[in-house]
């Protein structure tokens, strides 16, 4: 959802550090947080902007100070809400747990009945 509402806004970024760079990314940061994979996309159509319309300079200008604190806080109230006593990562903790320790692997191994 925060994916389709940036897009509005993406089509109306130009070279310019404007409050739709600021919602712009401040969508994306926050979907990154929810989904670590959903930027992905984002990653061409982003380098287009900046190849076609010399968007560079503004999404520094936002990546610095929008998608920074945006991660850091959305880092906090992850580590609050778990209490957790280190710093909750949860995409880290998303690899960790599926490739690092190969939980994944144990995904549709059990019989059908068991995941109603």
């Amino acid at each position: 959802m925060f994916t389709v509402v940036a897009f509005y806004f993406y089509l109306d970024q130009k070279d310019k550090f404007t409050v739709n760079t600021v919602i712009l990314t401040a969508l994306i940061s926050i979907a990154f947080m929810m989904r670590n994979t959903s930027p992905v996309g984002w990653i061409p159509l982003l380098a287009i902007k900046v190849l076609r319309e010399g968007s560079l300079v503004p999404f520094i200008i936002s990546g610095l100070f929008v998608a920074l604190p945006i991660l850091f806080f959305c880092v906090y109230v992850d580590t609050k809400m778990y209490n957790a006593d280190t710093w909750v990562l949860t995409g880290y903790n998303f690899l960790e747990m599926n490739i690092l320790h190969g939980l994944s692997k144990t995904f549709g191994e059990s019989d059908f009945w068991e995941y109603i």
